[in-house]
């Protein structure tokens, strides 16, 4: 069963996200870490609010979405790499993220011309 581990970082008071030193640093390492386990695809999106209620609060800042193959070789890459990874955190983000999973029941890939 292919799953979706999202990492959600919270707006709150005080709560930063730098975005660019997350792309050029903790991305990487995560993509360089975890490859190996069989991580299949990543994105990440900065969050901006709701399209649908202009101006309410945005509850989070960035959206993480790492694409596995199954539950199991996400833990098991998560043991060997999250000390590593877990730390990086400070380097972009003075937040603990939220981690959730699930699985992928609906994936659609358009092009349009």
């Amino acid at each position: 069963m292919a799953i979706t581990v999202t990492v959600l970082y919270a707006n709150v008071l005080d709560g930063r996200v730098d975005v660019q030193k997350y792309l050029t640093g903790h991305a990487p390492k995560v993509i360089k870490e975890m490859g190996p386990f069989g991580l299949r695809g990543v994105r990440a999106v900065q969050l901006h609010g709701s399209p649908i209620k202009p101006g309410a609060d945005k509850q989070y800042l960035l959206q993480v979405a790492l694409d596995w193959d199954s539950l199991e070789a996400f833990n098991v890459a998560f043991k060997a790499t999250s000390e590593k990874l877990m730390a990086d955190i400070d380097s972009f983000s003075n937040l603990s993220p939220l981690i959730m999973y699930g699985e992928i029941i609906l994936e659609e890939k358009f092009q349009f011309m």
